[in-house]
């Protein structure tokens, strides 16, 4: 499965901001906001960045950046004490109030290049960091009950800090930040608790209104206007968790959540033969994922991954041509 490469217009664009980038790395491999904000986040989304570019830790333009990056979040997973697996530090400037986004995205972008990783302990280093990332996720996340079928099912999300310190808050878009990690961890083939994704599914699905919009917060039982982004970024749970639904019932729920984006997107102007469009090439991409074989799966997987690589390689040999 192959997608289409960058439009030309927008190449510059890209490599201008993947350059500010590199500049504005510190030799430690950290990034920062303005005033030394949210290091560890900006860190691992600049380090995604790098990723989507082509490169990796072996290869590629931004492969040391990629490296600095993994080394400093790999120095800032705490092991020990109450706030084993964290990746960060909530005690200091810059981090508090906030550390579990860091957490969130320093575990989805370390279990992208896990993959990679050729040096026998710096991978068996990072499998244990992303191990008790995960374990710290789960005991971070906020539980909540819900009555199906005369049946009670335990489900809960995450906040800006762990539940325990937040009082039992929760949020939408950093429960969808921990479930993507979480997902990319376990698709690394590190055991991740399965109760924390199937609880933070059953969040999201607690937060959806009766227009297939998610809500920010499910608070006192849900209601309000759904979030464009956050639907946006709940479908892409729904479509990756692995829950076990059947197809209907997956269909079912992206559709609804399609519906509530177009209808959102008319609002403000758009198109709806936009939203039309974006339901076919999901249904064409899901056709082409069917397969019983996890194995075959994971296969379609590594090679859609391949195969961008080698797309990203194409476009540096043709860059650098006279």
């Amino acid at each position: 499965v192959r997608g289409e490469d960058l439009p030309q217009e927008y190449r510059e664009s890209v490599r201008k901001g993947l350059e500010w980038l590199a500049r504005n790395q510190a030799r430690d491999g950290h990034l920062e906001a303005t005033g030394g904000q949210y290091p560890i986040t900006m860190t691992s989304l600049g380090g995604m960045a790098f990723l989507m570019e082509g490169s990796t830790l072996r290869e590629g333009k931004y492969r040391d950046n990629i490296r600095r990056a993994a080394d400093f979040l790999m120095s800032r997973a705490q092991k020990g004490g109450m706030n084993d697996g964290m990746i960060g530090n909530p005690n200091i400037p810059g981090e508090s109030g906030r550390y579990m986004y860091g957490h969130g995205f320093s575990m989805l972008f370390l279990a992208c290049i896990y993959g990679d990783e050729e040096d026998n302990d710096r991978r068996k280093r990072l499998e244990d960091i992303l191990a008790r990332a995960a374990k710290f996720s789960f005991n971070a996340q906020t539980v909540r009950e819900t009555n199906r079928g005369g049946k009670n099912i335990k489900f809960g999300g995450w906040g800006y800090v762990s539940a325990k310190e937040g009082s039992n808050f929760d949020e939408g878009s950093v429960t969808i930040t921990q479930v993507q990690a979480l997902r990319a961890v376990r698709n690394a083939g590190i055991e991740v608790p399965p109760e924390a994704i199937q609880r933070a599914v059953v969040y999201l699905e607690e937060c959806t209104n009766g227009e297939g919009g998610i809500i920010y917060q499910y608070g006192g039982g849900g209601g309000g206007d759904g979030r464009p982004a956050l639907t946006a970024a709940a479908i892409a749970c729904g479509i990756s968790e692995g829950k076990g639904l059947g197809r209907n019932a997956h269909a079912a729920l992206i559709t609804r959540g399609f519906a509530e984006l177009t209808r959102l997107a008319v609002a403000a102007g758009g198109k709806a033969e936009t939203g039309a469009g974006l339901r076919a090439h999901l249904r064409r991409d899901l056709r082409l994922r069917r397969t019983p074989v996890v194995g075959e799966w994971q296969q379609l997987h590594v090679d859609a991954r391949v195969a961008g690589h080698e797309r990203a390689r194409r476009r540096r040999v043709a860059e650098e041509e006279p």
